[in-house]
Formats: structure tokens, C-alpha cells, sequence
């Protein structure tokens, strides 16, 4: 959380941006930052449906 955003889509499939460095969402950071990936992802699945 803090300076991430991650995304899920069907095309894509996962993007991790560091929004403090790269507010433009360019590089997908996904593969440098794997721990961070895995715990953002982990709340997301957590997130109850609306």
C-alpha cells in the first residue's frame, strides 16, 4: 500500500506501478517487486464483493 497500486486484468494480468516514482503508471514493476505483489494481492483477494 503507501506509494503502490496494483492491478489485475484480464489482458495484462497483474501490474504493480509505484505511484511516489511513477505517477504516470508507464513501468509495470511487477517483476522487480515480487514480495510486494504477493502482499498487495493478498488483500486484494481479501476484499469482500460488493
Amino acid at each position: 500500500m503507501g506509494d503502490w497500486k496494483l492491478r489485475r486484468t484480464k489482458e495484462s494480468g497483474i501490474e504493480l506501478f509505484n505511484l511516489a516514482e511513477d505517477p504516470s503508471e508507464r513501468v509495470n514493476s511487477n517483476n522487480d517487486y515480487p514480495e510486494e505483489s504477493k502482499k498487495l494481492l493478498k488483500i486484494l483477494d481479501n476484499y469482500p464483493d460488493r
